[in-house]
């Protein structure tokens, strides 16, 4: 049995990319709650006031690593360094175009970082990372 998810977060610079993720969560079934984001920093500073608030926070983060001035990189660093990675059990899945190892090997290097995917994700696509990272007794 898979533990629910209450609330995903999209963080992409491209619209399009943003409105299919959340086409196909809720036709995944995910579409409880998704919040979304175009740039990194907005994002931030959103999971600060939940965080400040004490209101519901996401597990699970859709993180585009290439964008304009604030990449996923930066994002994770920022995530990081303010310690949201360690007051809050978020797995983030790295989405990106790019099919470098390296990329996915650094992206790998933070504790948060559940998974690394290649866009134009799929219905089957959520699945596999949602039964692989939030299966009963899991994050």
């Amino acid at each position: 049995m898979l533990k629910k998810i209450e609330h995903i977060l999209v963080i992409d610079d491209e619209q399009t990319c943003v409105y299919i993720t959340e086409l196909v969560l809720k036709k995944a079934g995910y579409g409880n709650k998704i919040s979304s984001f175009n740039y990194g920093r907005q994002a931030l500073d959103f999971l600060q006031k939940l965080d400040q608030n004490n209101e519901e926070f996401p597990e699970l983060i859709f993180l585009d690593i290439k964008m304009p001035e604030f990449s996923g990189f930066d994002f994770l660093e920022e995530y990081h360094r303010l310690e949201l990675d360690k007051t809050h059990n978020s797995s983030v899945v790295m989405c990106s175009s790019d099919s470098n190892e390296k990329t996915k090997t650094k992206a790998m290097k933070y504790n948060c970082v559940v998974d690394y995917i290649e866009k134009a994700l799929k219905v089957d696509k959520y699945h596999k990372i949602v039964e692989k990272h939030f299966s009963k007794g899991e994050k």
